[in-house]
C-alpha cells in the first residue's frame, strides 16, 4: 500500500521543485533535471554549447556580447524555468556583481548550398559563366530576444538560449543559473580578450621604413616582420582596417613580400592559427600568394579569381585543398578576414568567419614565414593587408566569430595607465653640455626620444636610458615617447637652458646660387650667448675641389658682430664658410656654419652644328631629317636646348647630340639651334642645307595585270643649279622618261604596256643632277596574270563569254562545233602588248561553249569564230567582234542556216574610183523570228584583198548589212536587203581624213522589243503597244512609235527620252484588218527606224458567208497567216479556178475551148475584180490577169467566127 501510494502521488510531487535533482555529465557538458529525487521523470536536459572558459571581446560601451550558450530540451511546459541568473567577478575572488543582461534564443536559418565555381575556366574573360565544380554548405542563424512570457513559462520543446551582457575591458566573470529549480553551480565562465593564447601581433601602423613591430611578442618571444621590396613596392600606407597597413605589389614577375625574422610558432605538428585582414586591390587572373615560406615547394596559400566568387588553394604540410570557393573581393572595396591554421590533426581555413576548408596536415616547420610570396613561384597581384595575429591554441567558433566581428574586426591591445616621466635633465639652467636623458615608464613596450624638435630616435626597449646625446647651447626641449602593445603612444618633455655658446651665421650669398655677376658681397654674423664673448672670425673661400682660394680675417669683441667684404671671381663653382671663435671663463668656443656653394657663369653655351650643312643628295618628303650637333657649357651647365624650324620650336635634349625633324616640303631648308644654361646665358646658331633631288611623290599602281598600260610619274624638286634629267629602269632595262617643268620643279613620266609575264617587277628612277647620278628608292609592283580559255581549264571558272547556237529558220537550239576561235586580248592597254588564244572543237556536237577569264574586269578582245555543225548540214559561218568582255557574262547566240534554206551572197566593197577595199569591217543581221523585233547577228568578218566578203543567208527575209570603213578613213554604209541575188557591189567613197566620216552605224549596240509579242490580234480588243529600246553604244536622245491602220490612218503616237521609261499606248484594234507600228530612235539628230505589222482576226457575230470568208482570207494572207503571202494566195486562187472548171467540164460535158475560156474569164474576173485576191505583177496595169484572160477569150471568139 505504501509503494502504491507513493506511485500514486508521483504526479502531485512533480508539481513541486524541492524534489528536483541535477545529474551531471561533464564530458558532454550536460546536466539532466529530474524530479522525485531522481526517481521521477526527466524534466529537462541542458547542454552547454559554449566553452567552459569562453573568450569574448569588449566591442564598446553598450554592445551586448554572448558570454554563454546552452541548449534546453524541455519535456513539458514549465513555469519560471529560468528563475535566476547570478554573476561573479573571478578576479575579486568570485565576488558577486549585479549585471544587466538579456536572454536571447537562437533561430536557425539552416544550411545554404554555396556553389564552388571553376575559377580557371573563364581566364579573365568578361561575360563568362564558369561551370560549378561542387557545393559548400554554410550554416546560418540569428539571435532574438527571449520574450518575458517565455522566461516565465518555458514551453515544451527544444530551444537554444544565449546570455548577452556588456563585456568590460579585461573582465573575467562567472555565471550561475538557477534553471528548473536547480542552481547549476558547476557551469562556465568568460573572460575578455584572446591575449592568453596570443603569441604575436602586428598592427602595421608604422609610417616608414621596412620593420613592423611585434606588439604581441613584447615580454614573450618578440619576432618582428621585415618588408622586402624588390622590382615592385612593399611599404606602409595610410589606408588600413585600423590605421595604417602594408601594401605589397607582386606584379611583374619579381614580387615584393613581407617575412618574419624567425619562427612564429609553426613547428612540427604544433597547434597554431594565423588571423589576417586582406584587401585584394588589383587581382590578376594568375594566383596571388597570400602565405608561403622560403624553403620547400609546394608550400603555399594562394587566392585567385577576378570576379565573384573568388577562390583559394592551400597546399601546405602535405595537404592540398584544391581550388575552393572563397570570399575575397576583387576591386579593393573592402578587407576580408582570413583565419588559417592547424589543430588536432586538422588544417582549417575560415574566410569572413565561414569555414571554407577542413583538411589534414603533417609535420612542417617554417622559420621564415612569408606574406604575399612563396620562394619558388611569384604570384601576380596587389595586396593590402593589416592586423595580423598568431595564436598557439585552437579557437572556438565564438572566438572566430569575434575575430571577424561582422567585417569590422577587433584588434589587440593592453591597457597602461602611467605615461613616461623624464627624471634627468630637469627644468633648470646648466653651465655645461648635457649628454644623457633618464626616465621612468609604466610598463610600456618601447621608448624613443626627440631633441629640440629634431628627428625621432630608434625605439629601444622601455626602461633603457638614452646616452651619447648632446644639448645645444641656450634653450633645449627634450621629449621622450613610449608606446604600448596596441601602439597607444604617451610622452613627456623637459625644457632646460645651457648658458654659453658662440654662433656663426652665414647671411649672403645664399646657398647653391648661380649668378652672372662676377663680383659678390659676403656677409657673416657672429654672436655669443650666456657668458661667452667673441674673439675673431675668418671667412674661407674654396674652389669646387676644396682647394683654398682666399680668406678674410677680422678680430671681434662683445656678443654680436656683422661684417661684409667683396671678392671678384672668374667663371666657376666655389665653396665658402666662416668660423667664429670666442671664450667663456677660459672655455674656448668655436662654431662653423654649414658650407655654402655658388657658381659664377658669364659665358654663353658653345654650339656646333655638324649635320646638315651641305647639299643632301636625295631626300623624300615626310621623312625625318637627322640634325646633329654638339653643345657645351663649362660652368653653370646646360639648361634647355631647342630648334626653331618652320617657326615652330621643338625642345631637344642637349646632350643627345641629335634629333629628327619631319620634312614636309622642299622649300624650308633652314633652322636655328638655341641653347641656354641654368643662368639664362643663351646662344644660337643658324644653319641651312639644300637638296639635289627632293622626292615629292611617285605615282604607280602596286598591283597590275599583263598587257595593262602603266604610267609611272616621279615628282621632284631640285636646287636649280644643275640640269636635271632622268631615265626609268624597269626590271633592269633603262627607258627614256619625259620631263615636264623646270630644273627646280619637275615631273618625269614613263608609260608602257606591261610585258607578258607574272610576278614581282622592280623599278626605280635614275636622276642625273649635272654629272651626279642619284638613284631613287627601288619600288616594286606585282603583275598578276591575264588569261582567257575554255572554262574549267587553268582554274578559270568565271564565264566571260558563252556561245550557244540556234537554227536561223526555226529559232531552235542546235548543237554545233567550233572550227576555229582566235582571240587577241589585252587589259587596259594600247593593244601593242597582247595575249592570244585559239580554240577549236570539230570532233563533237556541243550545245554551248563557255570561255572564262581572269581578272574579273573588263578585257579588250579581237575575236573571230568560225562555226558549223558536226553533220555538215549547216554551212560554215563566221562571227567577229571587237566588243570588250567582262565577268558580267556576254551570252552570244550563233545562228546557223541549213544548206537547203539559204544561199551564198557575195558583197564586193569598192572605192568611189572602183578599186577593191580590203579589211572593211562587215556584219550581217536580221530579225529572228521574223516580226519579233529581235535583231540578231548572223555573220561578220573583214573583206579580203578583192574587197569581197561572202555570207550564207536566207533569201526569203530582209537582212541588214553593215560595211564599216571608218578604221580605213572611209565611211560606214548600212544596207537593208532581201537577197534575191548572189552578188552585190557596195561603194564606199573616199574621205579627206578619217575624222570627216558622214555615215555611221546607229544600230550598233541597239536591241529592242516590240509588244505585243503576238503575230495576230483580235478585232475589237484593246492591246498595250510598247517599244522597249536598250542602247549600249550610242546615246539615244529620243525614241518612240506611231500606230497606223491598213489605210494609213494614225491611231496613236508616243515617245520617250528615258530608256527606263519606254513609250506605251493602249489601243483597240477596232474593225481594222491590219495595224502597223512605225518605230524610230534618234542619236544626236540621226534618225533610225523600223516597222512591225500585225494582222487582225475578226471574231464578231457577222456569220461565215463567202464575202466574210474571202475578206478574211485576203487580210490574213496579206499578214502572212499560216505562212501565206500574195503570191501563194494567187496560186491557191488559180488552183481553185482550175479545179472548179475541171469539175464543171466533167459534170456538164462541155469540153470546147470557148466554154472553158468563158468559165475561166468569169472566175478570174470574180476573184480579181470583185474580191481583189489575185496579185498584180510589178509594173503591170490594174487587174492584169482579168484583162489578159479577157483578151484571150475575145481573140479565140474572133478566130472562131472568122474560121
Amino acid at each position: 500500500m505504501v509503494i502504491f501510494a507513493m506511485v500514486f502521488l508521483i504526479p502531485l510531487v512533480s508539481a513541486f521543485e524541492f524534489d528536483n535533482v541535477q545529474v551531471w555529465d561533464d564530458e558532454e557538458k550536460e546536466v539532466t533535471i529530474k524530479n522525485a529525487f531522481g526517481f521521477g521523470k526527466e524534466i529537462a536536459k541542458i547542454t552547454l554549447l559554449s566553452e567552459k572558459k569562453h573568450k569574448v571581446f569588449d566591442r564598446g560601451e553598450g554592445v551586448l556580447q554572448l558570454v554563454g550558450e546552452f541548449e534546453i530540451v524541455n519535456n513539458e511546459n514549465y513555469d519560471n524555468a529560468l528563475r535566476e541568473m547570478e554573476f561573479f567577478d573571478v578576479k575579486e575572488n568570485f565576488k558577486g556583481v549585479d549585471r544587466e543582461f538579456e536572454y536571447r534564443y537562437r533561430v536557425d536559418d539552416g544550411y545554404t548550398d554555396v556553389p564552388i565555381y571553376d575559377t580557371t575556366y573563364c581566364n579573365g574573360e568578361d561575360e563568362c559563366v564558369a561551370p560549378i565544380l561542387d557545393y559548400r554548405r554554410d550554416y546560418h542563424y540569428k539571435w532574438i530576444k527571449l520574450e518575458d512570457n517565455k522566461i516565465n513559462q518555458l514551453p515544451k520543446g527544444k530551444i537554444v538560449i544565449g546570455i548577452f551582457l556588456d563585456v568590460k575591458k579585461q573582465e573575467h566573470g562567472d555565471w550561475i543559473g538557477t534553471f528548473f529549480g536547480e542552481r547549476l553551480s558547476t557551469w562556465a565562465e568568460w573572460s575578455e580578450g584572446l591575449n592568453t593564447i596570443l603569441t604575436h601581433y602586428y598592427h602595421f601602423n608604422e609610417s616608414s621604413g621596412t620593420n613592423a613591430l611585434d606588439s604581441g611578442g613584447i615580454g614573450k618571444t618578440q619576432v618582428n616582420i621585415t618588408l622586402v621590396p624588390q622590382a615592385q613596392v612593399a611599404e606602409f600606407i595610410s589606408s588600413g582596417l585600423f590605421g595604417n597597413s602594408v601594401f605589397v605589389d607582386t606584379t611583374g614577375g619579381s614580387g615584393s613580400y613581407a617575412k618574419t625574422n624567425a619562427n612564429i610558432g609553426m613547428s612540427g605538428t604544433d597547434t597554431f592559427f594565423v588571423s589576417l585582414w586582406v584587401n585584394r586591390t588589383d587581382p590578376n587572373s594568375a594566383p596571388a600568394f597570400l602565405f608561403g615560406d622560403s624553403n620547400t615547394w609546394p608550400t603555399y596559400f594562394s587566392i585567385s579569381g577576378s570576379g565573384s566568387p573568388s577562390s583559394a588553394r592551400i597546399n601546405w604540410a602535405g595537404s592540398d585543398s584544391g581550388t575552393v570557393s572563397a570570399c575575397f573581393n576583387s576591386n579593393g572595396s573592402a578587407f576580408n578576414h582570413v583565419l588559417w591554421g592547424q589543430s588536432a590533426g586538422r588544417q582549417l581555413f575560415y574566410c569572413d568567419g565561414t569555414l571554407i576548408w577542413n583538411g589534414t596536415y603533417s609535420s612542417k616547420t617554417i622559420n621564415e614565414f612569408r606574406i604575399a610570396n612563396q620562394q619558388y613561384l611569384d604570384g601576380e597581384s596587389e595586396i593590402n593587408f593589416d592586423e595580423m595575429a598568431v595564436f598557439n591554441n585552437s579557437l572556438t567558433p565564438s572566438q572566430i566569430s569575434d575575430l571577424y566581428n561582422n567585417g569590422a574586426g577587433i584588434r589587440y591591445r593592453t591597457v597602461f595607465t602611467t605615461p613616461p616621466s623624464i627624471t634627468y635633465p630637469t627644468n633648470t639652467t646648466y653651465t655645461s653640455e648635457i649628454t644623457s636623458m633618464n626616465y621612468t615608464h609604466g610598463g610600456q613596450a618601447h621608448c624613443w626620444y626627440s631633441l629640440n624638435g629634431g628627428a625621432n630616435s630608434t625605439p629601444v626597449t622601455a626602461g633603457v636610458n638614452f646616452t651619447g646625446i648632446t644639448s645645444d647651447p641656450g634653450n633645449n626641449n627634450w621629449r621622450v615617447y613610449c608606446n604600448d602593445s596596441g601602439n597607444t603612444i604617451t610622452e613627456d618633455n623637459v625644457e632646460f637652458f645651457v648658458d654659453f655658446d658662440v654662433i656663426t651665421t652665414l647671411i649672403s650669398p645664399s646657398n647653391a646660387i648661380s649668378t652672372t655677376n662676377s663680383t659678390l658681397e659676403f656677409e657673416v654674423n657672429g654672436s655669443a650667448t650666456g657668458s661667452a664673448r667673441l674673439e675673431n672670425q675668418t671667412i674661407y673661400i674654396y674652389y669646387s675641389n676644396s682647394t683654398l682660394l682666399a680668406t678674410n680675417y677680422s678680430g671681434l669683441s662683445g656678443t654680436s658682430s656683422n661684417r661684409k667684404f667683396n671678392y671678384t671671381f672668374t667663371d666657376g663653382s666655389y665653396i665658402w664658410n666662416a668660423i667664429t671663435k670666442g671664450n667663456s671663463s677660459a672655455t674656448y668656443l668655436t662654431d662653423w656654419d654649414t658650407n655654402r656653394t655658388f657658381t659664377i657663369d658669364t659665358t654663353n653655351p658653345t654650339i656646333n652644328i655638324t649635320h646638315p650643312i651641305t647639299a643632301i643628295d636625295f631626300f623624300k618628303v615626310n621623312n625625318n631629317l637627322r640634325i646633329n650637333w654638339t653643345v657645351s657649357d663649362d660652368t653653370a651647365g646646360l639648361d634647355t636646348c631647342w630648334i626653331d624650324y618652320q617657326q615652330t620650336n621643338t625642345t631637344v635634349t642637349c646632350n643627345n647630340n641629335g634629333t629628327l625633324i619631319n620634312i614636309t616640303n622642299s622649300n624650308d631648308k633652314s633652322a636655328i639651334f638655341y641653347a641656354n644654361d641654368t643662368l639664362g646665358n643663351e646662344a644660337r646658331q643658324s644653319f641651312t642645307w639644300s637638296y639635289k633631288v627632293f622626292w615629292n611623290s611617285e605615282t604607280f599602281n602596286s598591283t597590275v595585270y599583263e598587257s595593262q598600260t602603266q604610267t609611272y610619274i616621279l615628282n621632284i624638286s631640285s636646287t636649280g643649279d644643275e640640269t636635271v634629267t632622268a631615265n626609268f629602269t624597269f626590271n633592269g632595262t633603262n627607258y627614256t622618261a619625259t620631263k615636264e617643268g623646270t630644273n627646280t620643279k619637275m615631273n618625269f613620266t614613263f608609260s608602257h604596256d606591261l610585258p607578258i609575264g607574272v610576278g614581282t617587277v622592280n623599278f626605280n628612277w635614275n636622276v642625273f643632277y649635272g654629272s651626279d647620278i642619284i638613284n631613287t628608292t627601288p619600288q616594286s609592283q606585282t603583275v598578276d596574270i591575264l588569261n582567257l580559255s575554255l572554262c574549267g581549264l587553268g582554274g578559270l571558272n568565271t564565264p566571260f563569254l558563252n556561245f550557244t547556237a540556234k537554227d536561223e529558220a526555226t529559232d531552235l537550239p542546235l548543237n554545233f562545233t567550233v572550227d576555229i576561235a582566235d582571240w587577241t586580248y589585252y587589259y587596259l592597254g594600247s593593244g601593242e602588248v597582247f595575249k592570244t588564244y585559239s580554240f577549236l572543237n570539230v570532233s563533237a556536237n556541243t550545245s554551248s561553249y563557255a570561255f572564262c577569264a581572269t581578272p574579273n574586269l573588263t578585257i579588250q578582245q579581237s575575236l573571230e569564230v568560225k562555226y558549223s555543225d558536226f553533220a555538215g548540214d549547216y554551212p560554215l559561218r563566221t562571227y567577229k567582234t571587237l566588243d570588250a568582255i567582262s565577268n558580267a557574262t556576254t551570252n552570244t547566240v550563233l545562228y546557223l542556216l541549213k544548206s537547203t534554206d539559204g544561199q551564198y551572197v557575195t558583197f564586193q566593197v569598192l572605192s568611189g574610183s572602183g578599186n577593191p577595199i580590203q579589211n572593211v569591217v562587215s556584219n550581217a543581221s536580221r530579225e529572228i523570228p521574223q516580226g519579233s523585233g529581235n535583231v540578231v547577228l548572223i555573220g561578220s568578218g573583214l573583206t579580203d584583198a578583192s574587197g569581197a566578203i561572202t555570207y550564207f543567208v536566207n533569201p526569203d527575209f530582209s537582212h541588214t548589212f553593215t560595211f564599216d570603213g571608218t578604221s580605213l578613213g572611209l565611211p560606214k554604209r548600212i544596207e537593208t536587203i532581201t537577197p534575191s541575188k548572189t552578188e552585190y557591189t557596195i561603194y564606199l567613197s573616199e574621205q579627206v581624213a578619217p575624222g570627216n566620216l558622214t555615215t555611221y552605224d546607229f544600230t550598233r549596240g541597239m536591241t529592242y522589243l516590240v509588244a505585243p509579242r503576238l503575230s495576230y490580234l483580235q478585232n475589237g480588243t484593246f492591246y498595250e503597244f510598247n517599244f522597249t529600246l536598250n542602247a549600249t553604244y550610242w546615246p539615244v536622245t529620243r525614241y518612240g512609235f506611231t500606230l497606223l491602220n491598213g489605210s494609213g490612218t494614225v491611231l496613236g503616237y508616243n515617245d520617250s527620252t528615258s530608256l527606263s521609261l519606254p513609250p506605251v499606248l493602249n489601243i483597240s484594234t477596232g474593225e481594222n484588218a491590219t495595224i502597223r507600228m512605225e518605230y524610230f530612235w534618234l542619236v544626236t539628230g540621226n534618225y533610225s527606224n523600223g516597222t512591225r505589222t500585225w494582222g487582225v482576226f475578226a471574231v464578231d457575230d457577222k456569220g461565215f458567208g463567202l464575202n466574210r470568208f474571202f475578206t478574211d482570207f485576203l487580210a490574213y494572207s496579206n499578214q502572212g497567216v499560216f505562212g501565206l503571202n500574195s503570191w501563194s494566195r494567187t496560186l491557191i486562187i488559180f488552183l481553185v479556178i482550175f479545179i472548179t472548171i475541171g469539175t464543171i467540164t466533167m459534170l456538164s460535158g462541155l469540153y470546147s475551148p470557148g466554154a472553158i475560156l468563158i468559165q475561166l474569164f468569169g472566175l478570174v474576173y470574180f476573184f480579181d475584180v470583185v474580191l481583189g485576191l489575185i496579185i498584180n505583177p510589178v509594173g503591170a496595169i490594174p487587174h492584169f490577169a482579168t484583162i489578159l484572160i479577157g483578151l484571150l477569150t475575145i481573140g479565140y471568139a474572133v478566130r472562131e467566127v472568122t474560121r
